[in-house]
C-alpha cells in the first residue's frame, strides 16, 4: 500500500511538473489558474475514481458545479450527472424527465481506466432520452446491461470493469430550470461486493487516480487548449473548427467552435454568427486550463434563449473587459489576457459557419453595431447579474 501511494504522489508531482512548464504558464495569471487547477484535480480523482461503487449506483449530481468543481469546459446551461457501473452487469435507470431543452445519456470509458493510448479506442454512444419511449408525464425506464434488452436499451461493455454514464439535461430559460428526476439500481443477481475497499482493490484504484489526473491534465486539458490555437493557425482571435475525441468530454453527435483569444486594454472583439439551428447552443469562456470562468455573478455565457437576435437575423456578442452597454456582452473576467471561448451546437440540423470576429477599440464597439441596439445601463445591468446569480445557484439547490 505504501509503494502504490508513493506512486501516486509520484504521478502527482509529474503533472505539476507538466502544467508549469506549458506554454504562457510563465503568465502570473495563468500561474495562479495552474495552482488551483493542480489543487482541484487531486480532489476530483477522490470523487471520480476512489469513492464510486458499481455495486451500489447513484448519479451524482455535484461533480460539477460553479466555483467549486470546475474543469473541462463544462457548459454552464447543463445539470450534468455522473453514474459510475460495471459494464458486465445490468441497471435499471428510471426517471422523469422535465421541460428541459434535451436529456441525453453519453456511455465511455472511466478516464484512466487503461494507458491514454489503449483509452482512446474505446467506445463511446450517445442516447438521446427524448427519443425513448417514454410515458405521457415524461416518465421512463431505461435497462443499461452488455446484452441486449427489449424496449429502451443502453449498451454496455463486459470488457470493462467501471464505466461511465455521462448525463447532460439542458436549460436555456434558468429562472425555470426544474431537474429531472433520476434513478438508478443494480439488478444483476450476484452478490454486492464490500462497500469498504480492501488493500488490492484500493491498491488498484490509487493506481487507477494517478493514470485519470495524468489523462485529465496531458490529454484532454492542456491538449484541448493546445488543439484549439493549433488549429487556429497560433493566431488570436480567431475561431477554428474543432475535432473532439468524445472520450475527451466531447459528444459525438456536437459541433464545437473554438477561438483562443487574448485582449489589449483597450481592444473589443464583436462576434457575428447566423442564427444556428441546433436545438441548443451557447457561447461560453474557460482560461488556460479549460475550467470555466464565473458565470454566476458575471455574464460569462449567453446561451440561445439569454442571447438578443438582430433584426437581420443574426446574433452579435462583443467580447470585452469593459461592459459597453450591449446586450450581448460578455465579460473575460481574469480570461482577458489568454482565454477560450466555445461556441456549441447540439442536436443540429446543421452546423452553421464559424462565427466571425472583428477587433474594434472598447469605445467603437457600441456605434459598431446594428442601428436599433438596445443599450443595457448600469443599473439594469446590476439588475440582469442579480437575477442570474439566484437562477444559477437554485438550479444547484442554492
Amino acid at each position: 500500500m505504501r509503494d502504490a501511494w508513493r506512486a501516486y504522489l509520484d504521478a502527482i508531482e509529474v503533472v505539476r511538473e507538466f502544467i508549469y512548464s506549458r506554454e504562457y504558464a510563465e503568465l502570473p495569471t495563468v500561474r495562479q489558474q495552474a495552482t488551483q487547477f493542480l489543487m482541484q484535480m487531486q480532489a476530483v480523482s477522490y470523487q471520480w475514481i476512489i469513492a464510486p461503487q458499481v455495486d451500489y449506483p447513484r448519479f451524482y449530481r455535484y461533480l460539477h458545479e460553479p466555483m467549486s468543481w470546475n474543469w473541462g469546459f463544462p457548459s454552464p446551461d447543463y445539470g450534468y450527472r455522473w453514474g459510475f457501473v460495471d459494464g458486465r452487469q445490468t441497471y435499471r435507470i428510471s426517471g422523469k424527465r422535465s421541460d428541459c431543452v434535451f436529456l441525453d445519456i453519453q456511455v465511455q470509458p472511466l478516464f484512466g481506466i487503461v494507458e491514454d493510448a489503449e483509452f482512446v479506442k474505446l467506445p463511446t454512444k450517445s442516447y438521446l432520452v427524448d427519443d425513448m419511449q417514454m410515458d405521457a408525464d415524461g416518465s421512463f425506464e431505461i435497462i443499461a446491461s452488455p446484452e441486449p434488452h427489449p424496449g429502451n436499451w443502453i449498451q454496455l461493455d463486459p470488457n470493462q470493469h467501471v464505466m461511465m454514464l455521462f448525463v447532460r439535461e439542458t436549460f436555456y430559460d434558468w429562472g425555470k430550470a426544474r431537474p429531472s428526476s433520476m434513478w438508478i439500481e443494480r439488478v444483476s443477481d450476484t452478490p454486492a461486493r464490500p462497500m469498504l475497499n480492501d488493500e488490492p482493490a484500493l491498491i488498484a484504484k490509487l493506481e487507477h487516480a494517478a493514470r485519470f489526473v495524468k489523462f485529465i491534465v496531458r490529454a484532454w486539458v492542456t491538449a484541448g487548449f493546445d488543439r484549439s490555437l493549433a488549429a487556429q493557425d497560433r493566431q488570436f482571435n480567431r475561431f477554428a473548427m474543432q475535432h473532439i475525441p468524445a472520450n475527451a468530454g466531447g459528444n459525438p453527435l456536437a459541433v464545437y467552435h473554438n477561438m483562443i483569444f487574448s485582449l489589449k486594454d483597450d481592444e473589443a472583439l464583436i462576434i457575428e454568427v447566423n442564427a444556428p439551428t441546433s436545438r441548443y447552443w451557447s457561447f461560453s469562456i474557460a482560461n488556460r486550463y479549460i475550467q470555466l470562468i464565473d458565470y454566476v455573478y458575471h455574464q460569462s455565457s449567453l446561451n440561445g434563449h439569454q442571447a438578443r437576435q438582430d433584426a437581420d437575423g443574426k446574433y452579435r456578442f462583443v467580447l470585452s473587459k469593459d461592459d459597453i452597454g450591449a446586450p450581448n456582452w460578455l465579460d473575460p473576467l481574469d480570461a482577458a489576457e489568454l482565454g477560450m471561448m466555445q461556441f456549441r451546437q447540439f442536436y443540429q440540423e446543421q452546423a452553421v459557419d464559424l462565427p466571425k470576429v472583428t477587433s474594434v477599440r472598447s469605445q467603437d464597439a457600441f456605434t459598431a453595431l446594428p442601428a436599433g441596439t438596445i443599450f443595457i445601463s448600469p443599473v439594469e445591468r446590476q439588475a440582469q447579474l442579480a437575477q442570474r446569480s439566484r437562477d444559477v445557484l437554485a438550479i444547484y439547490g442554492y
